[in-house]
């Protein structure tokens, strides 16, 4: 993300990381078109706009202000959610030593966001709980997958979600203004890096994660 922001806006550098990952699936899109019905639309849309556009969008705005590093420990805070969104919304049992993992990620995360904890309000760091709503959205997203997405696999689920998003993507890619971009001398090697961004954490890795989401 942070190669990709050189030469593009935040804007920008999720909205390519969707295209290509469009593209890229849009092979498997085609193929799995079937599975898509009445039941799985609006997961399918959740899962889309939860669970990787939305999130895209917010890790992108936060690395233009805080570093890798911190969105990375802060987006340990998925299990967290995931917990709580199935617990109120989805029924999910509690396990105590859940309980107890997403209580020390809880500590820490306040602990990397909260500068002064006498003084709350004036010393979060805003941009490191943007990472936190993108997280919000994963717990939301993987949920919907658990609860009404089990019978997909993970090639299904990610290919007919990015397939939502991708559209929306194009359109905004296709107004957007590139004035900044030609100027920059790293248009082509952030291009390249986003790309990269696209097939391994938007195509290759979700596809993996949905499907582990359907045994565990």
């Amino acid at each position: 993300m942070k190669k990709g922001l050189v030469a593009y806006n935040n804007y920008q550098v999720a909205s390519l990381r969707i295209f290509f990952s469009f593209i890229l699936l849009l092979p498997l899109s085609v193929r799995n078109l079937k599975r898509i019905t009445g039941k799985t639309i609006i997961p399918l849309l959740i899962v889309g706009y939860l669970g990787i556009a939305i999130p895209a969008l917010l890790f992108t705005t936060a690395q233009t202000f805080i570093d890798s590093s911190l969105a990375g420990m802060l987006n340990s805070m998925t299990p967290f959610f995931t917990l709580l969104v199935g617990l109120f919304f989805y029924r999910t049992k509690l396990r105590i030593l859940k309980i107890t993992g997403v209580i020390i990620g809880l500590i820490g995360a306040a602990g990397l966001i909260v500068n002064d904890f006498t003084n709350f309000l004036d010393t979060i760091n805003w941009y490191a709980a943007i990472v936190l709503l993108a997280t919000l959205c994963y717990g939301i997203s993987i949920n919907e997958i658990k609860a009404r997405l089990s019978h997909l696999n993970g090639i299904e689920i990610t290919s007919l979600s990015v397939l939502f998003i991708g559209p929306v993507a194009s359109v905004y890619l296709l107004f957007s203004d590139y004035s900044a971009v030609v100027q920059s001398n790293e248009k082509w090697s952030s291009l390249f890096y986003i790309f990269l961004l696209a097939a391994f954490c938007s195509v290759f890795a979700l596809i993996i994660f949905n499907n582990m989401i359907r045994y565990t």
